[in-house]
């Protein structure tokens, strides 16, 4: 980013707030560019109801590349204007927050935040807290109540070190730029600049959170999910497309493949070891997915793989799995804890989807004894019993695609 290309990531975060206030009927009526800024303008915004503005909150807490946002109110760069405006803001908070009689009666602790990127201006930062403070200390009256009832005046004062409420100003843009809260968002680079990968997503708990990881670098992602229809019913492929709802959210679109698995799973039953069968499962579901990647223009693949958690997921196993493939196979899990990953998972709305049963794919057939040491040259000779090209062309061709609303 600091060798010429931010005008490259500011195109891409811009695209995709634009896409993201469509999908919830919002229209971005332009956008202007300031250093570490975008002023976002939408149409009609002066007669945006709460129920509106909460949409609006909702839907840029999930566009990755942005780090915080908030709704400002614009003048012009005049100490006056500023000073007046402030206070408007400052009585505009009170009044929406339902404060407690308690707090009311103590008063408000407060500061004013100036950042001045536009250094013609009369006065420096300091120099604008100071003035907007004193003016806010002077000019400041509400009222507060109790039962519709006036008990008196809530005082106010100036607390630097432990404010409950900040006015921001900025100075930038030919404009003067006020508001009362920075809103968080989810930082991370915005979604494209980095790729397409193929995220391999199961009904489980890991592979949701890996791709909600890859989407936060930068990666847009198409979803694959592997199914054992009509052995197992369609609790895991309503699960999943559940799942993939959920992650669209942090992407402006998503498509999910489902790829039935059961004839590749019988032909590994009936033709290799049982204690290799997990290992084949896999790399045959890395090469299907690879197909789909190049289909789709992805230059890797993504799975929710975690380090010893499970017998395939060995150092050894692991290595021998993704031979099967050329592009990158990414883990974005591979080094955390369970624990991890579940938090993980309850903060982006997956976890509870993830914990409803259903019939995994890789639980046909399951050896009781899995290899965690898969000998590459054992796997290469029972592969050759195995019809790769024709298994996994058959496979393809039943595949359906989704794309997920």
């Amino acid at each position: 980013m600091k060798r010429g290309n931010r005008d490259f990531f500011e195109k891409k975060l811009i695209e995709n707030i634009k896409l993201s206030l469509q999908k919830t009927d919002f229209e971005m009526e332009k956008i202007q560019r300031l250093p570490g800024r975008l002023i976002v303008r939408i149409k009609n915004e002066k007669n945006l109801t709460p129920p509106e503005t909460q949409k609006i909150k909702e839907t840029l807490a999930n566009v990755f590349g942005l780090v915080n946002f908030s709704f400002a109110e614009e003048c012009s760069q005049n100490i006056k204007t500023i000073k007046k405006t402030a206070l408007e803001i400052l009585k505009r908070k009170l009044k929406t927050e339902n404060w407690p009689v308690s707090f009311q009666s103590r008063g408000l602790k407060f500061k004013v935040e100036t950042k001045r990127s536009e250094k013609n201006f009369p006065l420096n930062s300091q120099e604008i807290n100071e003035q907007v403070g004193d003016y806010l200390l002077k000019n400041f009256k509400v009222s507060y109540r109790q039962r519709n009832k006036k008990i008196g005046q809530m005082p106010i004062k100036v607390n630097l070190e432990n404010p409950q409420l900040t006015v921001f100003i900025e100075i930038a843009g030919g404009k003067t730029f006020l508001y009362s809260e920075k809103l968080p968002g989810p930082g991370g680079l915005p979604v494209g600049v980095s790729g397409r990968a193929v995220s391999l997503i199961s009904g489980g708990i890991d592979s949701p959170v890996a791709s909600y990881l890859a989407m936060k670098r930068g990666l847009e992602l198409v979803f694959a999910h592997f199914h054992s229809f009509p052995y197992t019913n369609q609790a895991s492929i309503k699960k999943v497309e559940k799942l993939v709802e959920t992650l669209k959210k942090f992407q402006t679109k998503a498509h999910l493949y489902l790829i039935p698995f059961a004839n590749i799973q019988k032909e590994i039953f009936l033709k290799t070891l049982p204690s290799f069968r997990i290992i084949l499962y896999r790399r045959m579901m890395l090469r299907l997915a690879e197909q789909i990647a190049q289909k789709e223009n992805c230059q890797a693949l993504l799975t929710g793989d975690n380090l010893g958690q499970v017998s395939s997921q060995t150092l050894n196993n692991l290595a021998v799995i993704e031979k099967a493939i050329t592009l990158p196979l990414l883990r974005p899990l591979l080094c955390y804890d369970k624990e991890e990953i579940i938090e993980k998972a309850k903060e982006i709305k997956t976890y509870d989807i993830s914990i409803l049963p259903h019939d995994d794919c890789c639980t046909r057939f399951l050896p009781t004894h899995p290899s965690t040491k898969a000998d590459p040259v054992k796997i290469a000779k029972m592969e050759e019993k195995l019809e790769i090209n024709s298994l996994t062309k058959e496979a393809l061709l039943k595949t359906e695609i989704i794309k997920i609303k």
